[in-house]
C-alpha cells in the first residue's frame, strides 16, 4: 500500500524537473541570442531577427517587409515536424502564434531584434517567466 502512494509522487518531481530544464534551456537560448546580437552589431552587419530552434541560420538579416513565413524560409527550418507552438519575443514581451495561422496563409509582421522561438513541446510548456499575450 505504501508503494502506491510513492508514486504518484515520483511523477510530480520528474515534472518539476522537466519544467526546471526548461526554464534552464530558455534562459541559454536568451543568452546565446543576445551574445549572436552583440557579435553581429561588432561585425557591422544591419538589423536581424533571430530564430531559435530546429534552423540552419539562427540570424537572419531583418529587411523592410520582413515577414514569419519569410524568417522561417531564411533560418532554413529543418523540424521533422511543423512547430506544436512558435512565440515571438519583442521588447522583453512573448506573443504566442498558432502555427495553424501561419500555414493557413496569415502572416505576421517582423521588427528588427524579434526573437522566434520555435518549440517542440506542446502548448502547455511555454517556458516559465515569459510574459505571453
Amino acid at each position: 500500500m505504501l508503494l502506491l502512494l510513492a508514486i504518484p509522487f515520483a511523477g510530480c518531481v520528474s515534472k518539476s524537473k522537466a519544467q526546471a530544464q526548461q526554464r534552464a534551456a530558455y534562459i541559454r537560448g536568451q543568452q546565446e541570442t543576445m551574445i549572436r546580437m552583440q557579435q553581429m552589431q561588432k561585425q557591422g552587419q544591419g538589423p536581424c531577427v533571430t530564430v531559435n530552434g530546429e534552423v540552419s541560420n539562427h540570424v537572419v538579416p531583418w529587411m523592410e517587409g520582413m515577414t514569419l513565413a519569410r524568417a522561417l524560409v531564411a533560418a532554413d527550418y529543418l523540424g521533422a515536424a511543423d512547430p506544436a507552438q512558435i512565440i515571438i519575443l519583442r521588447n522583453g514581451v512573448g506573443k504566442r502564434v498558432e502555427p495553424r495561422q501561419l500555414l493557413s496563409g496569415e502572416d505576421i509582421p517582423l521588427q528588427p531584434g524579434d526573437v522566434v522561438h520555435l518549440l517542440q513541446q506542446s502548448p502547455a510548456a511555454t517556458p516559465q517567466g515569459l510574459p505571453i499575450r
